[in-house]
């Protein structure tokens, strides 16, 4: 990382997966309260013992110190006697591990092994090597089985050259698609999806090849070669169909494909989908893996996976039936009411034989979509015991998930406690094999459960919480860690810390052996809770516990070899992961001296920072103006090979632009541009959310002078990124704050968002409608809510209001009697007194009422 851009950023005042452990055991506890014996489990001992590490320890202070000194906010000589700009000297402790024994694997030396394979790789892509063994040196050492050290020692270049090779592997199969040399489309889709680096645009094209092939008639393919076809196209769209989350549950290649993992939607979720965010978005319910600005494609693929599918001829009952649940899905999408052909037909993005099939057998796609919705497929046979099901069980764990949450948001128990009330008596999932896909929804899981257990403990309801797992308990549902670590989570959320640690000793005493998650959910909980030292305390309590462990198993070791052993049986070592939520929620409660202790005292453990921790440390460094530190935070970032991220940048960007007001639309793309080409020397692409902070940021200083704007949208449509609908927003209700109104930016900022699907929401249209109403230019504002209910969209009732109320004072009380008789005939009128309803609702009818508009309303929906 080259420092001088950032040194001009600087000188304008720059300033979490756990993984599965289904750990069980023998002692069955069943809860009664939370509400007695609320001692801890820590030792009380003064704050200035903490984090030692035994009596050896504290006889080497000299050695090795134990914390490392703050930074100061106001320097003070009888503070601080070292010099404030030395930060190597500050972290020396904290971002330098002491030497490993030599049990401990080198990382320098995985690290720059790492990118000397994606050189390689590289290598073997610009010459002559043959595409098969590009493929398997990738698989073999980047692969998704490849145990790495560590995510940033794998070279930040390597997704463009893993997408170089998708390319290469999409060219040869559009001439031999089913070639023995090249892996099936099911399998590169796997990689790259456990990857998490597939994209959109990459798989539709890899998809044509196999569809074309397969409407080839003329070809006569044989009924192996067809047989190979189907199951390697319904292979890549069972890898794309799963849920965010389940991309490490694959079956082997070549056996049968499980669906569960398949979004649960219903299709009237579909048709709200359709009806807000396009057609586009509708046939993106088909692959949530996929980004949404990545699908301009997956219709096409979808409608030509639909009519081959469906087509007798080409594809046997038994595949039919084997993928129900993914035509089930498919045939919602399709039969959505109001799609149509020139909503989703692109002749320019597909082979030519496809285009022509699909627009050919458009009224049969759709009849046979209909046909479908109504009647269900037929289901493979599966020896289940189906009066456990009822019809309406196949949506619910979809739509309890949604209300849990939002009940959450809202705090309402009451609510909470009526989808606890429908849940406890659906069919209980004892097994834990992946359930049949039309049993999946609507049988109480564990993991369910413990959705219910993290809520009612987020919302201080302990003995509701004990009643779930107890229940779990009935039906035959082994609680696990995992069940633990809900109850200390929703402690957490909610800041009990007494609660929380009476969990911790109900835990210890059923005989459970907390992992290093529950540890870390117990620190940062203790942390969040405003009790910084009890939370230092379980820190180290954690740290001996481990290390009087690893003394009973290497007795004649040393203090500093013990520390740095990855592993011993019976206990669990700190991770980073304790270490960077200790970190955060130290600096969160303003406790910047304890959080570089905590630091120091991994840093003798051979925990090394990884991204995580420097970011943490980097935002404080910012916002309280160290600007020698934060620069040479960045210089070690870079010296210990971890490449800066998004975050990163966007830290600096946004610490960068509070001092940036006086700045000139020069002076302001100048630092943009040096952030940029930094991030560029890092290999770190900008997100959209990146680009909207640097907008919104611009918009707030601009002064009239879109200039700088304007180069950062032209940055976006350069890198293909289109904005999203919040950076339209933006854009829009500034043009209609500035004096005068600009009217024409905003007419071109409108006209820009309708030429893409997804581009816009009801937040964007409510601004519009809104801002031409203060304007008094109601023409145009009734003409865009015109358009957006034609396109089965709404605009919220305080944008309606401040419309109706411009009819007014314009005078325009034919076009007011029109605007409320519409919202009547949508809405049902005003709801009765005492009814539950939304504040612009009740403000849009009284606005009316106080108007005599709503007299003559009640014989409106007969007369229509």
């Amino acid at each position: 990382m080259n420092p001088s851009h950032i040194c001009l950023a600087c000188r304008r005042r720059l300033g979490a997966l756990r993984p599965p452990r289904p750990v069980q055991w023998r002692q069955r506890g069943t809860f009664t309260s939370l509400s007695n014996n609320t001692r801890t489990t820590t030792d009380e001992k003064a704050t200035e013992e903490l984090l030692n590490l035994g009596e050896e320890d504290r006889t080497r202070k000299g050695t090795h110190p134990i914390s490392i000194p703050a930074i100061i906010r106001v320097p003070s000589e009888k503070q601080n006697n070292r010099p404030g700009n030395d930060l190597e000297k500050l972290f020396e402790k904290s971002l330098h591990a002491p030497s490993a024994s030599e049990k401990v694997p080198s990382q320098l030396a995985t690290s720059l092994e790492s990118y000397k394979n994606a050189e390689r790789l590289k290598e073997m892509l610009s010459g002559s090597a043959p595409l098969t063994d590009a493929w398997n040196f990738f698989v073999e050492h980047f692969g998704p089985d490849v145990e790495k050290l560590a995510p940033e020692s794998t070279p930040s270049y390597l997704n463009k050259i893993a997408r170089e090779l998708m390319r290469r592997i999409i060219h040869a199969k559009k001439s031999d698609p089913l070639s023995e040399r090249l892996p099936s489309v099911t399998e590169v889709s796997r990689v790259y999806l456990r990857l998490l680096i597939l994209h959109g645009v990459d798989w539709s094209e890899m998809m044509f090849p196999l569809l074309e092939f397969i409407l080839r008639v003329e070809q006569a393919p044989s009924a192996n070669t067809n047989e190979r076809l189907i199951a390697d196209t319904l292979g890549a769209w069972n890898v794309v169909c799963r849920r965010p989350g389940t991309y490490h549950h694959f079956p082997p290649l070549g056996s049968d494909l499980n669906w569960s993992y398949m979004p649960y939607v219903s299709s009237g979720e579909v048709n709200q989908m359709y009806r807000r965010r396009g057609p586009q978005a509708a046939f993106g319910i088909l692959t949530p893996s996929l980004k949404l600005r990545h699908l301009q494609r997956i219709p096409m693929v979808a409608l030509a996976t639909f009519t081959i599918l469906t087509n007798n001829s080409i594809v046997s009952k038994t595949h039919l039936e084997n993928a129900s649940p993914f035509v089930s899905l498919l045939s919602q999408i399709v039969d959505t009411p109001g799609l149509t052909l020139n909503q989703v037909f692109d002749r320019d993005g597909c082979p030519a034989i496809i285009a022509e099939s699909i627009k050919s057998n458009w009224a049969v796609i759709k009849e046979r979509a209909s046909q479908m919705s109504e009647t269900p497929l037929p289901e493979p046979e599966r020896r289940i015991n189906r009066r456990q099901s009822s019809p309406d069980d196949e949506y619910r764990v979809g739509f309890i998930n949604k209300r849990l949450q939002y009940s959450l948001k809202r705090g309402n128990v009451r609510e909470v406690n009526e989808l606890w009330s429908d849940v406890v008596q659906w069919p209980v999932k004892k097994t834990d094999a992946p359930q049949p896909y039309s049993l999946k929804r609507g049988t109480l899981t564990k993991e369910l459960c413990h959705l219910f257990i993290l809520v009612y403990m987020s919302l201080r309801q302990p003995n509701i919480a004990i009643d779930v797992w107890n229940h779990m308990l009935k039906s035959g549902l082994q609680p696990n860690l995992q069940t633990w670590d809900n109850m200390l989570s929703g402690c957490k959320a909610s800041r009990d810390w007494k609660t929380l640690e009476v969990v911790w000793k109900r835990m210890l005493d059923s005989g459970a052996q907390p992992d290093v998650v529950c540890w870390t959910t117990r620190i940062s909980g203790l942390i969040e809770g405003f009790q910084v030292d009890l939370g230092i305390r379980a820190l180290d309590e954690m740290g001996r516990i481990w290390l009087r462990t690893a003394r009973k198993q290497h007795p004649k070791m040393k203090l500093e070899q013990l520390q740095l052993l990855p592993e011993v049986d019976g206990a669990v070592k700190p991770t980073i992961e304790t270490i960077n939520a200790a970190v955060a929620g130290l600096f969160n409660k303003h406790s910047p001296d304890a959080a570089h202790r905590v630091l120091a005292w991994g840093g003798k453990f051979g925990i090394t920072p990884n991204l995580i921790t420097y970011n943490t440390l980097l935002r404080p460094l910012i916002r309280n103006g160290h600007v020698k530190q934060a620069t040479a935070l960045l210089r070690q970032m870079q010296e210990a090979g971890i490449q800066a991220d998004v975050a990163t940048f966007t830290t600096i960007l946004d610490e960068t632009f509070r001092y940036s007001k006086h700045d000139t639309a020069e002076e302001q793309k100048a630092i943009i541009d040096s952030v940029f080409s930094e991030m560029e020397e890092a290999g770190v692409e900008p997100n959209l959310h990146t680009y909207g902070k640097i907008i919104y940021e611009l918009l707030q200083n601009s002064h009239g002078d879109m200039s700088a704007v304007n180069a950062v949208m032209a940055r976006m449509t350069q890198r293909g990124l289109e904005p999203s609908s919040q950076i339209y927003t933006m854009m829009v209700g500034h043009y209609f704050k500035q004096s005068p109104v600009n009217l024409d930016a905003v007419r071109g900022i409108i006209e820009r968002a309708n030429m893409v699907e997804g581009s816009t929401d009801h937040k964007f249209w409510d601004r519009v409608v809104e801002g031409y109403a203060q304007e008094g230019e109601t023409a145009h504002a009734l003409r865009i809510l015109g358009n957006v209910h034609c396109a089965n969209q709404k605009v919220g009732f305080l944008a309606m209001r401040m419309l109706l109320f411009a009819l007014a004072q314009n005078q325009e009380w034919d076009a007011a009697r029109n605007l409320v008789r519409k919202v009547f005939l949508d809405t049902g009128g005003p709801q009765p007194e005492g009814a539950h309803v939304r504040i612009g609702e009740q403000l849009f009818w009284q606005l009316a009422t106080q108007l005599q508009l709503v007299d003559d309303l009640a014989n409106v929906r007969y007369a229509d």
